[in-house]
């Protein structure tokens, strides 16, 4: 093998592992939108919490 052939080769395996990162990435971009959303609906059911609370004098 020439080192036209192993340049390639090296190359090759750098777009495989590259492509392989971005995959990685997208998949965890998703979990922490996810995560977001779901941090989001926490937040506001704690408002509501805390509203009720204070309607009913049991907060200052």
């Amino acid at each position: 093998m020439d080192s036209n052939q192993l340049i390639i080769e090296a190359l090759n395996k750098l777009v495989i592992n590259v492509n392989e990162l971005n995959e990685e990435m997208h998949a965890l971009k998703q979990v922490t939108t996810s995560m977001t959303i779901e941090q989001v609906e926490i937040d506001h059911q704690l408002r509501d919490i805390k509203s009720v609370l204070i309607n009913d004098n049991l907060i200052g």
